[in-house]
């Protein structure tokens, strides 16, 4: 495929962008029979020069570009669509149980009990998909077999990492609400032996309580993550259950906790942020980074498990992130290493580590050529082998991120259950759905859709990230144009490291 950004033409196929003379894009898009036939190219070109915009071309350069083309051509260049035999690989009960062994994060959701009420909460009354919530707390005693049943998958031959961490973090609701529950949990993972991995620990909280337990997350160096929309108006959302703003309080509790640990602070503190009608992009990011020099995470409100009756509701409240950040923040990300919070970088980013054929995610692929031979269509992880998250009432999901009607397993007082032959069923059923939009695809090879986030997963629905020719070439062109506007972003997304 050839496409052209603001300035050059490139020559594209589902493996290499690659920068072409203006020639070979002309000659290719206007007459295809010419581009075989050397002679008959020669003789039209040079008495059509005028037309093609080719001044004062020779025979010499004729013959050069010629046989260029088709060399690019032999190297399968004219190749566009990804191989549809490489789509069809799937999923078995062995291969999901065999995995679990690369997970590498639990997620327990600590209890389903809030001390907010915010106005978009993935847990209110926007959404269906999320089981009721009844001020429960995750029993400690379902939490420990969990770990002890992943204790025996970490510690297996399948675990080819070493000396990599295991994350043990903590949700809610609002898990300092449970608090007893954190501590006894550190305390009894730090007495586990793994032969391969380590654990770390991380929280995401609301902010409301961290000052009566910052000692404790500091001393055991939790990674954490603190929600909060920005300003005082920017959080306007975020109230507590008698209608009060929690602003000031978490404020104050930040403030407090910036101070007595500054170390800490400036190394293993991050912000979520959620964009809605009361805040926006550049603000959000201006108030963090002067308050605290922290460059947030931003997201939309969720359109998955939406409520039908709530969707005229909710659209007054939500708002798109667009495409562009103020440049003094967006300068900011970029010296950070923090390039997939923007737009546009974030596409940059997968396009030239996908296409560079020398980015890998770890050693095995590297070592075991993981891109070889078929894959599962769609962005969707394999279950259960990056993060397991186990909800107040036992309930296993991939991540917090889904809906609970994808339940993969549970834990109660016999133990844990998992139901790897069902989750292999589910996903390939759902795939097969997907395989004919997949194979039509030009954006197959880095969709980023995960199928447990469609509506209607388990019926045909259309994939939202679906891109005809026309509409990938247009992503092209806006990407590799982003990139001519700003050249030093090649060296630093393929050399240096990206931190999120």
């Amino acid at each position: 495929m050839v496409f052209k950004s603001r300035e050059n033409f490139y020559f594209w196929n589902k493996n290499h962008v690659l920068l072409i003379q203006p020639f070979i894009q002309q000659v290719t898009e206007s007459n295809s029979e010419l581009i075989d036939d050397l002679d008959l190219l020669e003789s039209y070109l040079l008495t059509n020069e005028n037309k093609f915009e080719l001044p004062n071309i020779n025979s010499e350069e004729i013959e050069y570009y010629y046989r260029k083309y088709h060399l690019l051509k032999k190297h399968s260049f004219s190749n566009e669509m990804v191989d549809n035999n490489k789509l069809k690989g799937r999923l078995t009960a062995e291969f999901v149980e065999s995995y679990l062994s690369k997970n590498k994060h639990i997620s327990f959701s600590v209890t389903d009990t809030c001390n907010l009420n915010c106005k978009y909460c993935a847990y209110g009354e926007f959404y269906y998909d999320y089981e009721n919530r009844a001020n429960r707390n995750l029993t400690v005693e379902k939490a420990k077999k969990l770990i002890n049943f992943m204790v025996k998958f970490w510690n297996s031959d399948y675990n080819m990492s070493h000396n990599s961490e295991i994350r043990i973090s903590f949700y809610g609701g609002e898990p300092l609400l449970n608090f007893p529950f954190i501590k006894e949990m550190v305390e009894y993972t730090k007495k586990i032996k793994l032969s391969h991995n380590y654990f770390t620990y991380g929280i995401t909280t609301n902010g409301m309580r961290i000052d009566r337990y910052m000692d404790f997350l500091a001393e055991n160096e939790f990674w954490m993550l603190i929600s909060l929309d920005g300003d005082k108006k920017g959080s306007g959302y975020r109230v507590l259950h008698n209608g009060k703003p929690s602003f000031p309080k978490v404020i104050n509790n930040v403030l407090l906790l910036k101070k007595k640990f500054p170390g800490y602070f400036e190394k293993r503190v991050s912000f979520n942020s959620t964009l809605h009608r009361l805040n926006s992009v550049d603000r959000i990011n201006k108030y963090i980074k002067k308050k605290f020099n922290k460059v947030p995470k931003i997201s939309e409100l969720s359109f998955v498990g939406l409520r039908e009756s709530k969707k005229k509701k909710f659209l007054k409240l939500y708002q798109k992130i667009g495409g562009h950040l103020n440049p003094q923040i967006e300068k900011s990300l970029i010296k950070n290493g923090m390039i997939r919070r923007i737009p546009k970088g974030r596409r940059l980013l997968e396009l030239l580590h996908i296409n560079s054929g020398c980015v890998f995610k770890d050693y095995n692929e590297l070592i075991f050529s993981t891109k070889k031979g078929n894959y599962i269509p769609t962005g969707t992880c394999l279950p259960l082998s990056q993060k397991m998250f186990l909800t107040s009432t036992g309930k296993i999901l991939p991540c917090e991120r889904v809906g609970h009607q994808h339940v993969m397993g549970h834990v109660d007082e016999k133990g844990v259950y998992i139901d790897f032959e069902g989750i292999a069923k589910k996903y390939n059923r759902i795939f097969d759905k997907l395989a004919s939009q997949c194979s039509k695809c030009y954006n197959a090879d880095r969709c980023p859709l995960c199928i447990l986030q469609m509506e209607n997963s388990d019926v045909d629905s259309k994939c939202p990230y679906f891109q005809d020719k026309e509409s990938f070439k247009k992503f092209l062109s806006e990407t590799m144009t982003y990139l001519e506007e700003n050249p030093d972003l090649y060296k630093k997304i393929m050399e240096d490291v990206i931190v999120e």
